[in-house]
């Protein structure tokens, strides 16, 4: 079970957030990684990612429950 938190040049989460959702989802891998940094095998598993991730490779998360996105609602 896979967390992955995405960062670029104009956001990234907090390390206090990280540590928090890292604290909450205890049972589950938090990865944090800059989406050019973002690999296939990170994605596999996956159940929720957050960030701006490329759509066309959403596919590779065959377990995704919720796709976070930081700009939604702005």
């Amino acid at each position: 079970k896979k967390i992955i938190i995405l960062y670029n040049q104009v956001y990234r989460m907090p390390d206090e957030y990280v540590s928090q959702v890292r604290n909450m989802a205890s049972d589950y891998e938090v990865i944090v990684v800059s989406q050019d940094k973002l690999t296939d095998e990170m994605l596999e598993g996956a159940e929720v990612i957050t960030g701006h991730p490329d759509a066309r490779r959403l596919v590779r998360a065959n377990q995704l429950r919720w796709l976070h996105i930081q700009s939604a609602g702005v």
